[in-house]
C-alpha cells in the first residue's frame, strides 16, 4: 500500500478486503478493489462487482494464498500482484489534454503542441502511450516516471524534449525526429540500461541524445534510422566495454549519418554503418584494454564527399574504414525531406489547426483545439 490507498474494509469472512485506490490498473481516479484470501489451487484473478452497489469497476483479485498468510492485510507482494495482474484502464480519448498523464494514453492521427505556457506534461508511474501513424507533435516537453512505455508509429515529432526515470522504455518505427532531445531523468538507476530506446526505420536531425551518455544510464538501440547535422554522444562504458558495445542492448546496426561528429566510443558501437561527409573525433579515446575481446568496426565512408580516414587500432579496438559502394543498404526507408535544416515528411501534415496537450489541469474544462502556428 502507498499513498494512493486507503480505507480498507474486512467483510465478516476474513476472507475478503475492499479499499479504495488510485494505483495503475484501475478504471481511473479513485476505484474500489478486491482481494481474496484464497487456498493456494485457487490463485486467480478474475472480474468482480460490489453486491448491492452500483459500483461496475470493482476488480476481484485472488490472491495471498491462506497457507502463507495467518491474516488478511494488503502486503506488498498482493499489491504488486494486483497491479500487474489487471489489465490497465481503459483510454481515455481526451486524456492528453491533461497536465498528468496516467493508466493508458491514445494520441489519435492529428496535429498537436505542448502546453501554451511551455510547462511540462508529466507522466504518472507505468504510463502506456500509443502515437498513432500521421500524428505531429511539436514543442512539447514529457517528463516520466518510473516504468511509463512510449509506443510511436508513423510520427512526426518536432522539438520535443523527453526524458524518463528508471524503466523508462521508449520504442519508435517509421517516425521522424526533427530537433528532439531524449535523455534519462529522475535518481532511480540500476547497474545498466535505466531507460531503454528502440527505434527503426527512423530519421532524426540536429539533436539526439546528451554529449556524455553512460550505459548505467541508457540503453540505445537504432536499426536502419538516418541521422542528419548532429554531433553524436561520447558514450561512457562500465567494466568491460566489449560485453556493451554492438549488443543487443547498445547497438546501431545499417544506419546512415549525414554531416555528424562521431566520437570514438559511439564509433564502437555501429555495424554496417555508413558515413556521409562526417568527421571522426579522437579528442577523448576509450581505454579499449579493459575490453575482454577484439571489438571491430567496419565504418563505411562515402569517398565523394568524405576524405577517406585511415584505419587504425587502439588497444582491443580496430576500425576500418571502407570505401561505400553506390548500392550499399544503409538508413532509413520512410518518406522524409530535411531541406533548409528542417525535417519533414510528406505524408504528415505539419499544418492546420493544433490540439493543445497538457493545457487543462484534473477536473477542470478540456480544451481542446486552438489555431495552428
Amino acid at each position: 500500500m502507498d499513498a494512493r490507498s486507503g480505507s480498507l474494509s474486512l467483510l465478516r469472512d476474513g476472507r475478503t478486503l475492499f479499499f479504495n485506490s488510485k494505483c495503475p490498473g484501475g478504471y481511473g481516479g479513485w476505484d474500489i478493489w478486491q482481494i481474496r484470501r484464497v487456498p493456494k489451487a485457487a490463485n486467480t484473478v478474475s472480474p468482480g462487482s460490489v453486491p448491492g452497489s452500483s459500483l461496475t469497476n470493482v476488480r476481484s483479485v485472488t490472491s495471498v494464498p491462506a497457507a502463507q498468510t495467518a491474516d488478511v492485510k494488503v502486503s506488498t507482494a498482493a499489491t504488486s500482484m494486483l497491479v500487474q495482474a489487471v489489465s490497465p484502464r481503459p483510454a481515455d480519448p481526451n486524456d492528453w489534454c491533461l497536465k498528468n498523464w496516467d493508466g493508458e494514453i491514445r494520441l489519435s492521427r492529428g496535429n498537436y503542441c505542448g502546453p501554451q505556457k511551455k510547462m511540462d506534461i508529466h507522466l504518472e508511474k507505468d504510463c502506456r502511450v500509443a502515437v498513432s501513424a500521421g500524428t505531429f507533435i511539436k514543442q512539447a516537453r514529457f517528463r516520466c516516471e518510473s516504468g511509463s512505455r512510449w509506443t510511436v508509429t508513423g510520427s512526426l515529432f518536432r522539438e520535443v524534449d523527453l526524458g524518463g526515470d528508471y524503466a523508462l522504455n521508449f520504442e519508435a518505427t517509421d517516425s521522424l525526429f526533427d530537433e528532439c532531445n531524449f535523455h534519462k531523468g529522475g535518481n532511480l538507476i540500476i547497474s545498466l540500461w535505466s531507460t531503454r530506446w528502440i527505434f527503426q526505420n527512423c530519421v532524426f536531425s540536429k539533436h539526439f541524445f546528451p554529449e556524455n551518455a553512460s550505459v548505467v544510464d541508457y540503453s540505445i538501440r537504432a536499426i536502419e534510422c538516418t541521422f542528419h547535422n548532429l554531433t553524436l554522444s561520447k558514450m561512457r562504458y562500465k567494466d568491460d566495454p566489449a560485453k556493451q558495445v554492438q549488443s543487443r542492448d547498445l547497438r546501431f546496426e545499417r544506419c546512415r549519418f549525414v554531416n555528424c561528429e562521431v566520437p570514438e566510443s559511439f564509433l564502437a558501437t555501429t555495424v554496417e554503418c555508413v558515413f556521409d561527409n562526417c568527421w571522426f573525433t579522437t579528442r577523448r579515446r576509450e581505454d579499449w584494454q579493459q575490453a575482454a575481446r577484439a571489438i571491430v568496426v567496419n565504418a563505411f565512408v562515402v569517398s565523394t564527399r568524405t576524405t577517406m580516414p585511415q584505419s587504425y587500432a587502439n588497444g582491443q579496438l580496430q576500425v576500418n574504414f571502407v570505401a561505400a559502394a553506390p548500392t550499399q543498404r544503409a538508413g532509413a526507408t520512410v518518406p522524409s525531406a530535411y531541406k533548409a535544416g528542417r525535417l519533414s515528411s510528406p505524408s504528415i501534415a505539419d499544418t492546420g489547426p493544433v490540439s493543445a496537450l497538457g493545457d487543462t489541469l484534473p477536473g477542470k474544462e478540456k480544451t481542446t483545439h486552438r489555431p495552428g502556428q
